[in-house]
């Protein structure tokens, strides 16, 4: 039997989640919630969990942070991402992070069956689409350097932004910190690869870390 938590803001998708896993007899979905801050909780009172199968982005707490935390913690439990977000930044970040699973929710549930099936025999899966990016940020080429001058014409919001992505928070946590729209801080972002030359903002925040200007 495996014990498995749905985490995801819509509870359309939580709720039929939950009846299609159940009607496979090895599955037992022990919790729903529908944020990063509820999923927290759930793991921190119920240690018999196998797979935790969230969304990338929920209200509240950074979902990235929890996903780290779960890595820290709670090392045995799988980590299924299943999210919309096809986006090559946020599926490094989840790589790095060390997710088990990256499903998008456009493909055909039985992915998902899938996904679960691997983690469990502690292999990796992706979606096919994910797959893809995954090859392609390796293929990307890559600048030889990037120093500090180039960091030194981001602008003061850009470098909030930046600081902002280092701490794990999504575009729209960003924006409504900052109090811009969402699509304004993904604007910033393709500023700053622009600008820096950097592959993508996994690579940019690593890169202002080592240069010790996000801090």
């Amino acid at each position: 039997m495996v014990n498995l938590i749905i985490a995801d803001d819509h509870q359309l998708i939580r709720e039929s989640l939950k009846t299609f896993l159940e009607k496979r007899h090895e599955f037992h979905v022990v919790e729903i919630v529908k944020d990063a801050l509820e999923l927290r909780d759930v793991l921190e009172e119920d240690n018999q969990i196998d797979v935790v199968v969230t969304d990338l982005h929920m209200p509240g707490m950074s979902t990235v942070n929890i996903l780290k935390n779960i890595r820290l913690k709670h090392e045995n439990i799988k980590v299924i991402v299943f999210t919309s977000d096809n986006k090559a930044d946020s599926v490094i970040k989840a790589l790095n992070i060390g997710v088990d699973a990256y499903v998008l929710k456009n493909t055909n549930k039985s992915e998902l069956i899938d996904a679960i099936s691997a983690v469990k025999k502690d292999e990796k899966f992706f979606s096919q689409e994910i797959s893809q990016k995954i090859v392609e940020s390796f293929q990307t080429p890559q600048r030889k350097s990037i120093n500090q001058t180039d960091f030194l014409t981001l602008t003061e919001r850009e470098q909030e932004v930046l600081h902002l992505t280092g701490e794990g928070y999504t575009n729209h946590e960003i924006g409504s910190k900052l109090n811009i729209s969402f699509r304004t801080v993904d604007t910033h972002k393709r500023n700053m690869i622009k600008k820096t030359g950097a592959r993508n903002m996994v690579h940019l925040v690593k890169l202002s870390c080592e240069l010790a200007l996000s801090s």
